[in-house]
């Protein structure tokens, strides 16, 4: 890849109209324009160099994401040139410029002899780079059932490439495993923790006054359609206190309350009212005698 430019190239603005006898000709100019909007650009030769263009006083580092290399290619610049480029390593580059900004470069570590990149078990997950990579695996023929991968500097999504017969599943901690499937799954997240809340008979429930909860509430039966009708909040304390919200849509509401005793909760929706107590305890205190 050559001729990239770490500057904003729009110091000025040419305003052009339509007119049957041009005022002036120009010269013929060659210039480019990148219409593509690229979140990274992809060196695809080790041995070529990148060329980067700059300012008088300009300042361009290069980072590796992965290792934390970091390398200084300009350093105040006593002119407006251009800089050649090469990555000492695989992996996420990000070249920044303080004068204009940042752009992204991805290195395969195949390119550089794989070196760093692991070798694909769950201690050492294979490192990838780009969207592509894991599917230029397969069609190379590497022996890619099972491996283990992680993605620098991001994670799995679904604009990236895969096989097809073939699934990605998280392993958590930013690790991936690829295998072969005949059902059609594409993907598989990685088991997760969840919290069932199990004291008392619902719809009742009961908490410590410093506790905080969230009461739910929907219009429309938590089908959680756009154009639900509004619901009517109301919580009356124990005291005799009554607040009434309306709320659209589907959602949950904080609770945190400040009064002990029992909470009369409702929901009125265009469907049905729901109604619960909430049994609000106070902080015992307990004193140690030795």
């Amino acid at each position: 890849m050559r001729n990239v430019v770490l500057a904003l190239p729009f110091a000025y603005m040419a305003v052009l109209s339509a007119v049957e006898t041009p005022v002036a000709v120009s010269d013929a100019v060659l210039s480019s324009l990148d219409t593509v909007k690229q979140e990274s650009r992809r060196v695809q030769d080790a041995g070529t160099p990148v060329e980067l263009y700059h300012f008088k006083g300009a300042v361009i580092e290069a980072k590796n994401l992965d290792s934390g290399e970091t390398e200084t290619l300009v350093s105040d610049a006593a002119d407006a040139g251009w800089v050649d480029w090469t990555p000492s390593s695989g992996g996420v580059w990000i070249l920044s410029n303080k004068q204009d900004g940042e752009v992204k470069f991805t290195v395969r570590y195949s390119l550089l002899g794989n070196k760093g990149q692991g070798n694909g078990s769950s201690d050492s997950p294979l490192k990838i780079v780009d969207g592509t990579e894991v599917y230029d695996l397969v069609k190379s023929g590497t022996d890619s059932d099972g491996f283990v991968f992680t993605v620098i500097g991001g994670a799995w999504s679904e604009d990236m490439l895969l096989p097809d017969g073939f699934a990605v599943s998280s392993l958590g901690d930013g690790r991936y495993v690829l295998e072969p499937v005949s059902d059609g799954k594409v993907y598989a997240s990685a088991v997760k923790m969840a919290t069932l809340y199990t004291d008392g008979t619902p719809p009742n429930r009961c908490m410590r006054i410093r506790d905080v909860r969230h009461i739910s509430y929907s219009g429309d039966n938590w089908i959680g359609g756009e154009q639900a009708a509004g619901s009517e909040l109301t919580l009356l304390s124990p005291s005799g206190a009554s607040d009434s919200v309306h709320m659209s849509g589907t959602g949950l509401k904080r609770f945190a309350p400040s009064e002990k005793g029992k909470w009369s909760v409702s929901l009125e929706t265009e469907y049905c009212v729901y109604a619960a107590l909430i049994d609000v305890l106070g902080w015992g205190t307990a004193i140690s005698i030795r």
